[in-house]
């Protein structure tokens, strides 16, 4: 074979002899002064072989780089920067794309179908069992069946506490269907978390993070803490972070180009619709981000064109429509009260001393996204800090898409750090753009990293499935009641679906730790969020419907409580009672009359008073006379009335005398 030497630059322009590159890599030492353009990289293996082969160089003028980003092409993705890092030396050897990571590939080119089908694989156990209702969701499922059979569409109210209507609108357009209502709030919550899941997708690459990013945020949701308990509930903060993310997916792309017809009327849309299902802070939230984003830019003109201008007449259009048709109609002072104290309720007390701790939305949105959020310690901070300014620059004229997330996580934040009272349900909206950002870490961590967050995840899992077992174990049982609290000792009462899912457990740190190339994490998130699929199953199917009365109650007993009265129901009652008076009145005098014949006999029977039993037929034969004179039955009600108040005093008066008597 011929031997073929590599030309640098400088051989070339100066027309120099041509060598080997063995004596290159002999004779030029690391530290000589040579181009690091022209410096040949010649790994050990060749030098001992005592053939050299032919290696890739850095890169130059002729030769971009890789990662290099030059004009008219796309910028490198996650991948290309997992990649990129997990080749730095020192870091740890990456496998080959494993099957987790080739399926990953294929699904983000799916992403909406893949998700959707995920998330019925976690939902589809409650067609089998029934669904369980918490007791915090009476409220709501009264309130649901209250304005599903009263109409009550503009203002929904139930027992005194009034709800915006985005919710019970779509329990509404569900309803059409031809469901049973044991089928219908299933359904409800399965379509709440879709759109939750959907709206986390679209404003990935709304933003500009790519498919893979999105669809690895849905994927993180699927295995987090929070989401798959959100998918089961009846709370209208489900609907809200749907309609949230999917705002900020429209307003984010359409203030990013010049003419936007469609996305911004949609944001805008979308933003009145999370106002009406979630309070101020979600409505808040898309309009101040928006305006925080323009003024960073400078494209202040950006929101007095045509299409900014129709959205937000759009939104106001909805808001203001439903506020008008309460008014017309009437009659609806009490809820409009309810609902502006529940709304003012978080804000309606001073700032100082807070209600809540002020780091209480933080330490709820961590742990709503638990475990995810351990990987921000293994994050490169380093060269984080490093382009964190060039960044923050570019990101005025382009990449606004990464500025508009960051803007609403901490814009989300202090409105709801701002807030006296904290409830839960205002930080979980935030969940889809937290769950963005910790994709886009999550993808771009090095080998070494991505090896390390796994193994520790791993590692957790495999202390809660030995914790699990050894609840099962009686002796150890006995000495944990003590420290327990109650409601935990109930959950863990059920002594095989515990066994069962600590099993399970087990099984799945098995794939984890050794079937799972954790270098790689995007086949690693893939491999974790389809093992979470498959624990939902022994959760769903033995779990809890052994918890039965502890966690809730099966949805059709509580629909049985919740249903009101019907109108249907009720108007032939109401017809009915002035013909049936009159013979439920004839039928009832006989009875009663029985009843008294019966029971006057039973009292003289002691010995003693052999003369008190001659008066008693007497007593029995007036109320005689008025059962055959059935036709007037007006004239012993009057007979009677003055009687009773004199007959009932004197009966005590002679049944506490004989008392003395016979102790005498």
């Amino acid at each position: 074979m011929q031997d073929k030497s590599i030309v640098t630059p400088s051989d070339a322009n100066a027309g120099t002899e041509q060598r080997p590159p063995e004596a290159d890599a002999r004779s030029v030492a690391p530290d000589d002064a040579v181009p690091e353009e022209s410096r040949e990289e010649v790994s050990p293996a060749d030098t001992q072989d005592g053939a050299a082969q032919p290696v890739e160089t850095a890169p130059t003028d002729a030769t971009p780089s890789r990662l290099s980003v030059q004009p008219g092409t796309a910028a490198p993705t996650a991948e290309d920067d997992t990649a990129a890092s997990a080749e730095e030396p020192g870091e740890a050897p990456v496998c080959q794309p494993s099957a987790a990571e080739k399926l990953f590939s294929a699904l983000k080119a799916a992403a909406p179908l893949a998700l959707l089908a995920l998330l019925a694989a976690q939902c589809w156990m409650w067609i089998v069992t029934p669904m369980l209702c918490a007791p915090c969701e009476e409220p709501t499922l009264a309130l649901l069946e209250q304005a599903r059979h009263a109409q009550l569409w503009l203002a929904p109210m139930s027992a005194g506490t009034a709800a915006l209507p985005a919710h019970p609108w779509l329990a509404g357009l569900l309803s059409l269907l031809p469901l049973p209502d044991a089928a219908l709030y299933p359904l409800l919550t399965f379509v709440c978390a879709a759109v939750a899941l959907l709206g986390t997708w679209a404003l990935g690459l709304a933003a500009g993070l790519g498919s893979a990013a999105s669809f690895g945020a849905g994927c993180l949701l699927l295995a987090s803490g929070a989401f798959p308990l959100m998918a089961h509930r009846l709370g209208s903060f489900t609907l809200t972070v749907g309609l949230l993310a999917l705002a900020l997916a429209g307003l984010a792309r359409g203030w990013r180009k010049d003419s936007a017809w469609f996305a911004l009327p949609f944001g805008f849309l979308c933003t009145a619709l999370a106002g009406l299902c979630g309070g101020i802070i979600p409505f808040a939230i898309p309009l101040v981000t928006s305006l925080l984003l323009i003024l960073w830019t400078g494209r202040v003109r950006r929101a007095q064109r045509p299409d900014a201008l129709a959205g937000f007449i759009l939104m106001l259009i909805v808001i203001l429509g439903w506020a008008a048709a309460i008014i017309m109609t009437g009659g609806h002072g009490d809820y409009l009260a309810s609902l502006t104290q529940q709304l003012l309720a978080p804000f309606s007390t001073g700032f100082w001393p807070p209600a809540d701790p002020v780091e209480q939305p933080l330490i709820v949105l961590l742990c709503a996204l638990a475990p995810w959020p351990v990987l921000i310690l293994l994050v490169s901070w380093g060269r984080v800090v490093m382009q964190a300014w060039p960044a923050l620059k570019a990101s005025r004229h382009e990449n606004s898409g990464h500025a508009f997330l960051w803007i609403a996580l901490f814009t989300g934040m202090a409105a709801c750090m701002l807030a006296s009272t904290k409830p839960v349900q205002q930080v979980l909206p935030l969940l889809p753009v937290a769950a963005l950002l910790l994709a886009k870490a999550l993808l771009r961590l090095s080998a070494l990293s991505s090896r390390i967050f796994f193994s520790l995840l791993t590692a957790i899992a495999l202390l809660a499935a030995l914790a699990l077992a050894a609840t099962t174990v009686p002796f150890i049982m006995e000495n944990l009641s003590v420290a327990l609290p109650e409601l935990a000792r109930k959950l863990l009462a059920p002594t095989l679906p515990v066994l069962v899912l600590s099993a399970s457990l087990l099984v799945a740190c098995a794939i984890l730790g050794r079937f799972t190339c954790k270098s790689r994490p995007a086949g690693a998130l893939l491999a974790v969020t389809l093992l979470a699929t498959l624990l939902m199953q022994p959760v769903g199917l033995l779990l809890a419907p052994a918890l039965t009365g502890v966690i809730g109650k099966p949805l059709p007993a509580m629909l049985q409580q919740a249903s009101p009265a019907t109108p249907e129901a009720t108007a032939p009652a109401a017809a009915s009672t002035p013909a049936d008076s009159e013979e439920a009145a004839a039928s009832a005098a006989p009875a009663q009359e029985a009843q008294d014949t019966t029971a006057l006999p039973a009292e003289p029977a002691p010995a003693g008073e052999a003369a008190q039993p001659a008066p008693a037929p007497a007593t029995e034969a007036a109320p005689a006379q008025p059962a055959e004179e059935a036709p007037a039955p007006n004239v012993p009600a009057q007979t009677q009335t003055p009687e009773t108040p004199e007959a009932a005093p004197a009966a005590p008066e002679q049944e506490q005398q004989p008392a003395p008597d016979k102790a005498s």
